[in-house]
């Protein structure tokens, strides 16, 4: 459709927290924390593998 993933999943999050019955206190007090970080931080550690494999190339070809 053309949208971007990270601000449809933060609209898509911000309907739930709006539209369920549930406190917001509750909802976060649920939330595996540790486990957000970890996965904030493949995704962190993806980009950066992959923008050191595009400059590896990138001098390869230059050489």
């Amino acid at each position: 459709m053309g949208f971007p993933l990270a601000g449809s999943a933060f609209l898509a999050a911000l309907g739930l927290l709006i539209t369920r019955r549930l406190r917001s206190e509750r909802f976060l007090s649920q939330t595996d924390w540790s486990l957000l970080v970890l996965f904030s931080g493949l995704f962190v550690l993806t980009r950066a593998t992959r923008n050191l494999i595009n400059i590896f190339l990138l001098i390869d070809s230059y050489y």
